[in-house]
């Protein structure tokens, strides 16, 4: 499916679309009733990307939703393949896995 401007997340609208997945967000935003605050990240050119912040809890995760165009240019603009997408998943999946490793070294798993 192709991503439109209308499915385009902005600071209003992920709030509201963190909310309806919550369910699957339990270790970083553990109540239901998460108030949720999200600020654009500017500078980037390909993607859309977020600081979210949880005013409950104080919880703090980044979204960047990587659209089938350049950010910059619009869903009228440049594309760009779904292969280049499926590279970027497995390379932010890697990073995950690093960062988990290192965060947890540092802080002796007392960050959490």
């Amino acid at each position: 499916m192709t991503v439109t401007e209308a499915k385009i997340l902005t600071e209003e609208t992920v709030p509201a679309y963190l909310e309806s997945h919550l369910d699957k967000l339990q270790d970083v935003f553990p109540t239901k009733d998460a108030v949720l605050k999200a600020k654009a990240i500017q500078g980037g050119n390909v993607n859309y990307a977020f600081c979210v912040t949880c005013e409950n809890s104080g919880a703090t995760v980044f979204l960047k939703q990587a659209p089938e165009f350049v950010a910059i240019f619009g869903p009228d603009g440049f594309p760009l393949t779904s292969d280049r997408m499926q590279q970027e998943i497995v390379s932010t999946a890697s990073h995950a896995v690093l960062c988990i490793t290192v965060m947890n070294s540092l802080f002796k798993n007392k960050w959490r």
